[in-house]
């Protein structure tokens, strides 16, 4: 990808990493807990069982995960299967696999509610506080998750305040999103352990046609990783390439509440780059922000239809014949540094966090090598570093003194260059 899909969001993020790096208490250290606290917060199973084969949801998805017991999924249900995973602790990891795809930030904040309202209820009690012990945002072998851990104090009806934790987790395969959960002092380095052999060997049964080209980003400000996204190149029956990009951020914007986002961007185009349509949709905070689309009517009038903010949205782009796809934009950028005689070209784009409504200017002008280059669009400057392939490996944006920096990290297959 040259550009965010909700880039302004994530510039917003990074605003949040600031002021939570800044704030010593936006992620609280153990250090300070009473003794004994920090030895139940220490626990860890010495043996968290054999790995299990799991099979879930018709057999369209599977995975391994060390239990103790034999994993018995649920009944299948509209919204998925439910398991039960004994890694040797006082309660039992629960993951939820789900049918359909969800933003992973927002689901991170879903079944981290859900698990402090289970310690809440269990303990026939009032919630007194919650503050984030430790957040993660990482991949494994390109699949990108998020983790968070809660300490919990409830006030149960007798008047004695009680300490508990809640981990949380998110991954997703192929539109099917893994959310695991534990509740229950200590086992942290246990859980973590048993959500990345999931990650690590989760698998979908189900793809009729493979992607051509996969990538995977990390996306941090001041060293702190906020999130990741992940592209897909696909050629559909039609010959035309499916382009699917989405993007999860998690992190503390205080002590007690974590800050999410979620991206999608679905862009079809024709074998010579012109776009057929486009989608896109914004979360925040498990809110909708955004959902636009862009299609051309029977008079061949690209239209935008959706809403904003909760508001209906329209408009129309008159003025244009055939629309660069995301493809075109990377083919401008390879032919720039691959002619010795060019140092700058530019296409138009539509970037609908710059402007929802119109077209923007995508320019991008080659740095002092091959491998370098600055992307402008809009308010922002993106310097970016190539790779051999003349993709992306690197970008650097800058806005309101915020640097946003977002790196390939895993990539298989190639995108070809447009003829």
């Amino acid at each position: 990808m040259l550009y965010r899909t909700n880039i302004v969001a994530l510039f917003a993020f990074a605003a949040l990493a600031l002021m939570a790096a800044s704030d010593t208490h936006a992620q609280q250290s153990t250090d300070g807990l009473p003794e004994w606290l920090q030895k139940e917060m220490q626990r860890e199973s010495r043996r968290a069982g054999k790995k299990r084969d799991v099979s879930l949801l018709d057999d369209a998805l599977t995975f391994e995960v060390p239990s103790k017991k034999k994993v018995e999924p649920s009944e299948r249900f509209d919204w998925g299967q439910y398991i039960t995973v004994d890694i040797g602790s006082d309660s039992p990891m629960e993951c939820l696999i789900y049918a359909e795809s969800a933003g992973q930030g927002a689901l991170l904040q879903s079944v981290s509610d859900h698990a402090i309202d289970s310690i809440v209820s269990n303990n026939a009690a009032e919630l007194d506080s919650r503050s984030i012990i430790s957040h993660t945002v990482d991949h494994i072998d390109g699949r990108g998750f998020l983790s968070v851990e809660w300490l919990i104090v409830v006030l149960p009806e007798n008047g004695e305040k009680a300490a508990s934790a809640a981990k949380a987790a998110v991954t997703s395969v192929s539109d099917h999103p893994v959310a695991c959960m534990h509740t229950g002092l200590g086992y942290s380095e246990t859980f973590n352990n048993a959500f990345a052999s999931i990650v690590r060997t989760i698998k979908s049964n189900t793809e009729q046609t493979q992607p051509f080209y996969q990538e995977t980003q990390l996306i941090s400000v001041s060293e702190q990783t906020i999130g990741f996204a992940t592209t897909s190149y696909t050629i559909d029956e039609d010959g035309d390439t499916m382009m699917i990009y989405e993007e999860s951020s998690a992190l503390p914007a205080d002590a007690s509440t974590l800050a999410t986002t979620d991206a999608f961007l679905a862009e079809w185009s024709r074998p010579d780059g012109t776009m057929i349509n486009s989608v896109v949709s914004d979360i925040e905070n498990g809110e909708r922000t955004q959902r636009l689309t862009l299609e051309v009517d029977d008079a061949g009038v690209w239209l935008i239809n959706g809403d904003i903010q909760g508001k209906s949205f329209t408009s129309e782009l008159p003025d244009i014949v055939d629309m660069p796809s995301t493809t075109l934009q990377q083919q401008l950028v390879r032919d720039i540094v691959s002619d010795p005689d060019r140092t700058s070209g530019d296409i138009v784009a539509w970037v609908p966090d710059v402007d929802p409504g119109a077209l923007s200017t995508f320019v991008f002008t080659q740095g002092d090598d091959a491998r370098s280059g600055t992307a402008s669009i809009g308010p922002l400057n993106i310097q970016m570093q190539l790779a051999a392939d003349g993709l992306v490996n690197r970008m650097d944006a800058e806005l309101a003194g915020i640097t946003l920096t977002s790196e390939r990290v895993w990539f298989a297959g190639s995108v070809p260059e447009l003829k």
